[in-house]
């Protein structure tokens, strides 16, 4: 895949147009956009083509989160235009004007720069004010009086959102498109569509929570200053419907920044995939059970290293024999490697395919990719990598959708950012099975002790009073599959919370931190942990696919401790 963030490309992909209004961002209009990188990674993807703006006959509908806020709105205005050489120069023209339109008598009756004879106002008129504007254009044969009915977008939740919710502006082109990014593309046909309200397009409720939204935002932006880092992004799932409760990616995009990154309108949410790392043990471990070759009296005698096919691959420390449960506690490179060749080439790809970890994830985001494996001739090299999480990349979103898969009993669901159109639940498609459940909840037991038991390599991360289960993973960045250096990393960490009833799955990514820290559990574990707090600040509400969309807490079956049934 291309990188979206190159600066290249033809000059005249971005085109404005004159006919419609600007987006706003709070109370910022956003008209135009400074990276030609943008263009090339928001071009629709084959057979996407989008509708044109001039066959709109209705008002773009309203964006709303999952608890009701508002996240984007179309307000009507209009832009007054004044040519003085055409319209009376006089106090009580001006005063009749000021009372039409509801202005200040100052702004009509200033004085005027050398050569200024046209003036413009951006305002917002009630029916009744503009039929008294056009009023005193007809009293006083004011010709150079005119009204310019424009559309405002209006971003009320602003930089918190964005990643998600994204962008529409219809006075930018993209191949004759106009501009869309986020849920505002993913919902375009249905915002540009007529609904319950006549004149205006459909009400879309996005699955998003304000709250969690928030901090997620909050969190993962610290975490990128804090270490040095060229990007990062949270995702937070609800693991029974694939529903993103939070989705943040920082830097954000911001067309008037100075920094061509920000510019560019990059999401590492979804934009680009990166090697797991060892998030991936579990999903290998879970396999390996299920493959029947693996069980409870299985253990591994690790002395530090694994040759595969000529290739020595190395863990972290000599550990020594583990079991189970102690080879993920301490992330054991050469465990996951032997049980990776218990699952085999053909079932690890199966896997793949099944779980549509390759796929891009459906969202309609735009700019979404597709997960990266790296062709190697010798299958068992290349399955001992895929068992460790090199040697494939995915993006953060799929990396969600597989802890999903371990905390709900094998089951896929893909992700969701739609929960609602006019008040009307969306159709969910339905989950299924990709691993046994039985191997599943074993290997989901396994993620619960990296951060409860005394040695798991997240023990630092834990809650009073709340399990958890997660798994650190750090990877060295590579380019066209090349490592790039022992410097370059991507720091990763995914959970689940709480571990006894789980309600989500959290996935953090930190790419390329340059403060010395660079280990999941140092940079993204930290990250994990506040978002799990917020979760559980949340009202225990569940989505449930079907009829019935939310369904109370107190009416589902708990989770029995000590078990991993949902």
């Amino acid at each position: 895949m291309a990188n979206p963030r190159r600066r290249a490309g033809n000059a005249n992909v971005l085109r404005s147009r004159s006919s419609t209004g600007a987006i706003a961002l709070g109370c910022l209009a956003i008209a135009c956009v400074g990276s030609q990188a943008y263009a090339q990674l928001m071009r629709p993807e084959p057979a996407a083509k989008r509708h044109s703006t001039s066959e709109k006959t209705v008002m773009r509908g309203t964006l709303l989160s999952a608890d009701g806020e508002v996240l984007a709105e179309t307000t009507p205005s209009y832009e007054l235009r004044l040519d003085d050489r055409r319209s009376p120069m006089s106090y009580a023209f001006y005063a009749d004007l000021a009372a039409a339109t509801g202005l200040g008598m100052v702004e009509f009756d200033r004085p005027r720069n050398n050569g200024e004879f046209v003036r413009r106002w951006n305002v917002e008129l009630s029916s009744e004010r503009t039929r008294q504007v056009e009023a005193v254009k007809k009293r006083w044969k004011a010709d150079g009086l005119s009204l310019e009915r424009r559309e405002t977008r209006r971003y009320p939740a602003g930089r918190d959102a964005i990643s998600a919710v994204g962008y529409f502006n219809p006075e930018i082109e993209i191949d004759g498109n106009p501009f869309l990014i986020g849920a505002e593309r993913s919902a375009d046909a249905m915002l540009s569509q007529e609904g319950v309200r006549p004149g205006r397009g459909k009400s879309v409720t996005l699955t998003l929570d304000t709250q969690l939204q928030q901090e997620a935002m909050r969190v993962i932006t610290q975490a990128v200053e804090r270490h040095k880092a060229t990007g990062g992004a949270v995702i937070v799932m609800d693991l029974y419907t694939g529903d993103l409760l939070a989705l943040a990616s920082a830097p954000v995009f911001n067309p008037y920044s100075r920094d061509p990154q920000e510019r560019s309108g990059y999401n590492y949410a979804y934009t680009n995939p990166y090697e797991p790392g060892s998030i991936m043990k579990p999903i290998t471990e879970a396999l390996a059970l299920e493959s029947g070759q693996v069980g409870e009296n299985w253990s591994y005698l690790c002395d530090g290293a694994m040759t595969v096919s000529g290739h020595s691959i190395r863990c972290t420390h000599v550990h020594g024999h583990v079991g189970l449960n102690q080879a993920m506690e301490v992330s054991c490179n050469g465990a996951a490697m032997t049980w990776g060749a218990t699952v085999g080439h053909e079932r690890m790809s199966r896997f793949f395919e099944e779980s549509e970890l390759l796929k891009r994830p459906g969202l309609g985001l735009g700019g979404e990719s597709i997960g990266v494996i790296q062709v190697d001739d010798a299958k068992r090299l290349q399955l001992a990598t895929w068992s460790i999480g090199q040697s494939v990349q995915l993006t953060p979103i799929r990396m969600a959708s597989l802890y999903s898969i371990l905390a709900n009993d094998g089951l896929y669901t893909p992700p969701n950012i739609i929960a609602k159109v006019d008040g009307m639940p969306y159709q969910r498609p339905a989950p299924r099975s990709v691993i046994e459940a039985k191997a599943a909840r074993r290997a989901f037991q396994s993620m619960i002790g990296v951060i409860e038991s005394d040695n798991g390599t997240g023990k630092h991360l834990r809650l009073n009073g709340v399990p958890l289960a997660g798994k650190t993973g750090t990877a060295q960045k590579t380019v066209n599959g090349v490592t790039r250096g022992s410097k370059n990393y991507v720091a990763n960490f995914a959970g689940v919370v709480p571990a006894d009833n789980p309600r989500a799955v959290i996935v953090v990514v930190v790419d390329d931190p340059k403060d010395g820290q660079y280990y999941g559990g140092q940079v993204s574990g930290p990250v994990f942990r506040e978002m799990a707090q917020a979760v559980m600040r949340m009202p225990q509400r569940r989505t449930i696919p079907g009829p019935s969309l939310e369904v109370e807490a107190e009416r589902l079956p708990a989770r029995p401790s000590g078990t991993m049934t949902p």
